[in-house]
């Protein structure tokens, strides 16, 4: 299989067409400012940013690994679309809000604001940048892949090309190259994908000869109702697993945040729910360059001129970690899923206890984050010791012994990107060559004489939740122990207003409150911010009448020293 004169030309173009809008913003806004460099001026249009946000999350990534999930166990996953939907939702209404009047330009901030401590604020900001640099090293690694299977070239040379090419136009042009080199690369890639599936549906004689393979091949698969923690996907946990991997790029990523702080307006940036090089720049500054003695007399100018050698500089060592992400071999796939479940867990609980529990102070929060990042990290190593699901019966009928022979030499090298990337290209996976048969139908996975197979079998769909709850049971539980915020420990515009109308009078006040008026039904004494039990019409409860009638003679009596 290889790519054609035409194909290699719009391949070229592509790239150029890429570091040419690079190149335009570069002489556009060569004396820039930080704001102008990092988030557009805040004036960045919500169509193209809606484009960009779409690339950051649709990547290679997510084409292949998506297709050959679905390939290799079925179309369950389409359903973590309505969890997609749902935390959007969320984002717009609750996140953006909130976070968008700040003018941020490191998403990380806010957790400095919210709990009062920078330690806080730059341990997250630290678990961003070291998960951004390993991704931009995954991102580079399935194209680059892809393209030594298609073009010959080799797989080191193909990742410096589209390294070098990314990174120049994210040095150069900030984040507004990013944002429209993106909306030129959304074109690219919907029309790439379209014109496969059309073409791939004409191969097999139509949609309906497809659907029909696909269904006695037994891909079809979309309401699986079981509530088995333990199958690999059902409704459930696909919903689940679509809202957390939403909430987790979209509400508490740098990098996709970043995007929607460059919108004119709150209203703009709730329209739209590679600039990876220029969020890592942003975290850099932000949060550890800019405090720095030697920066505080820097010009704006200057600043954006350092900022395009950090942004230089990332781009190099995403194209250093691309090479040594190759050298992972099998566990390539799973080191993604490892980070991601590690990470991105605990930081949504994070966020969650800064936006709706304004009781939880910094110590708190700090105890229930940390301690959910150790369990998540023990969860995703454990759950390398259990075996994959069998994979669904993969035909190789028709496919030439060439094409099983160029695939099956690399197969040690990527077993667990087949299903991401191989079987996408060329779906002819066979144990060995001798052996060629029809179908491929792995052996059962053993179902017992797994050590801990009960918490490390659960699915990796649940992993977030996990980390998410613990953090947020955890921050609790801590700051029941530590102690917890009163309204003027915190910011009131950090917090959800409805959350905040709840704390604007201390916990202890409204637990005395809810003791005397639901189990006394009475005012607490001397209490004159107590509200008066009477209803709205002013006639009180005769029960109250009756206790305070009794209250007045007992202290006349006492008064006149009768005991």
């Amino acid at each position: 299989m290889g790519l054609g004169t035409l194909d290699v030309v719009m391949l070229v173009l592509s790239l150029l067409a890429s570091a040419a809008v690079g190149v335009y913003f570069s002489v556009l806004g060569r004396n820039s400012t930080s704001v102008e460099y990092l988030l557009g001026g805040r004036t960045m249009k919500p169509l193209p940013l809606a484009l960009s946000l779409m690339v950051g999350t649709v990547s290679a990534i997510t084409i292949m690994g998506s297709a050959g999930e679905m390939y290799a166990y079925g179309t369950q996953l389409w359903l973590m679309d309505l969890g997609i939907l749902l935390a959007l939702f969320i984002i717009a209404k609750y996140f953006i809000p909130i976070m968008y009047p700040l003018e941020l330009i490191s998403l990380y901030q806010y957790i400095e604001k919210r709990f009062k401590s920078k330690w806080l604020r730059q341990a997250t900001a630290v678990l961003q940048l070291v998960g951004g640099y390993l991704f931009i090293g995954f991102l580079l690694f399935p194209p680059s892949l892809a393209l030594q299977s298609m073009m010959g070239l080799s797989f080191f040379v193909n990742i410096i090309i589209i390294g070098v090419s990314c990174t120049l136009y994210s040095t150069f042009g900030g984040v507004k190259a990013v944002v429209y080199a993106d909306t030129l690369q959304a074109v690219v890639m919907i029309v790439g994908v379209l014109a496969i599936v059309i073409q791939g549906a004409v191969n097999m004689g139509g949609i309906e000869n497809v659907l029909d393979i696909a269904y006695h091949g037994d891909r079809l698969e979309f309401f699986n109702m079981s509530l088995n923690p333990y199958q690999r996907h059902s409704f459930w946990l696909c919903v689940i697993y679509g809202f957390f991997f939403t909430l987790s790029n979209n509400a508490v990523n740098q990098s996709q945040v970043q995007r929607y702080f460059s919108t004119g307006s709150v209203r703009n940036a709730q329209c739209s729910v590679s600039t990876q090089l220029n969020s890592m720049t942003a975290l850099l500054w932000e949060d550890f360059l800019k405090v720095l003695p030697v920066f505080r007399d820097w010009s704006e100018i200057k600043v954006g001129y350092l900022q395009k050698l950090i942004v230089f500089l990332s781009g190099v060592l995403g194209i250093v970690l691309g090479l040594a992400v190759s050298q992972f071999g099998k566990s390539f796939f799973t080191t993604v899923l490892a980070i991601n479940g590690a990470l991105t867990g605990p930081l949504i609980g994070l966020f969650i206890v800064a936006l709706f529990l304004p009781w939880v102070p910094a110590k708190g929060a700090t105890i229930g984050f940390i301690l959910a990042i150790a369990f998540n990290g023990v969860m995703v190593i454990g759950q390398q010791s259990i075996p994959k699901a069998p994979y669904l019966p993969l035909s190789k009928e028709g496919c030439p012994a060439t094409s099983i022979a160029n695939v099956t030499a690399n197969v040690t090298e990527i077993e667990d990107v087949a299903t991401t990337i191989v079987t996408t290209l060329a779906p002819t996976l066979a144990p060995t060559l001798e052996n060629i048969t029809t179908t491929v139908t792995p052996s059962p996975v053993p179902s017992e004489g797994i050590a801990d197979e009960w918490l490390f079998g659960l699915s990796y769909c649940l992993n977030p939740l996990w980390g998410s709850m613990l953090c947020i049971l955890l921050s609790l539980i801590a700051s029941a122990i530590t102690g917890y915020n009163t309204p003027e420990d915190v910011e009131e515009k950090l917090v959800d207003p409805g959350m905040w109308r709840i704390f604007q009078r201390s916990l202890k006040l409204q637990i005395k409150e809810s003791f005397y008026k639901t189990i006394l039904r009475r005012r607490p004494r001397g209490d004159h911010n107590a509200r008066d039990t009477s209803d709205e019409t002013g006639t009180r409860d005769p029960l109250n009448n009756l206790m305070d009638t009794k209250d007045t003679k007992d202290n006349e009596i006492d008064g006149n020293g009768v005991v």
